[in-house]
């Protein structure tokens, strides 16, 4: 179990390099405390990947939005928007498919990335059974998102009481 809200500004921060020398600017915008049950070293990795995609396709505010918070009790949604070209709604189904996304190298910072980034976000969430996606408007930008249960501290269990009886020695009663 860890705290998704602190490991974000670590993730975020491996972007200072582009930060300091391509102008880019990461929002964050995250409720405090949101615990998860999972892989952090593989959901870093999730987060890390998500990031650097909206990095790539940022638009010219060279803006990326990172949002963490809750969506309803028990549940933490993740989201990173960028305001880059977007994506035709007849793409968004393949997105997640190393070989499509691989091939769309059109991008301003193409030189970056393998284009097999979103495809390791995928297999990641659906082996923590998360719900993941992307919402695109062509001209607008992007935003890619999963949500996960949020961890619960289970209520603390009091141990049941037991009750002693005590009894008279059956002698001391004559």
């Amino acid at each position: 179990v860890s705290d998704l809200s602190e490991r974000l500004s670590g993730v975020i921060s491996r972007f200072d390099i582009l930060k300091e020398n391509d102008g880019i600017i990461i929002e964050l915008h995250a409720d405090a405390g949101i615990m998860i049950n999972a892989d952090i070293t593989k959901l870093e990795q999730v987060v890390y990947n998500l990031i650097n995609n909206a990095v790539t396709y940022t638009g010219d505010d060279n803006t990326v939005i990172v949002r963490l918070y809750r969506k309803a009790p028990g549940l933490m949604r993740f989201e990173v928007t960028d305001h880059g070209d977007g994506i035709a709604p007849e793409y968004l189904p393949y997105i997640w498919d190393y070989k499509v996304s691989e091939r769309n190298k059109t991008h301003k910072r193409a030189k970056m990335g393998s284009g097999i980034g979103l495809s390791i976000v995928k297999n990641v969430l659906e082996q923590h059974g998360f719900a993941y996606g992307a919402d695109s408007t062509v001209g607008q930008g992007s935003t890619f998102w999963f949500e996960a249960p949020e961890y619960q501290e289970p209520p603390e269990i009091e141990p049941p009481r037991q009750s002693l009886r005590l009894r008279k020695n059956s002698e001391e009663q004559k």
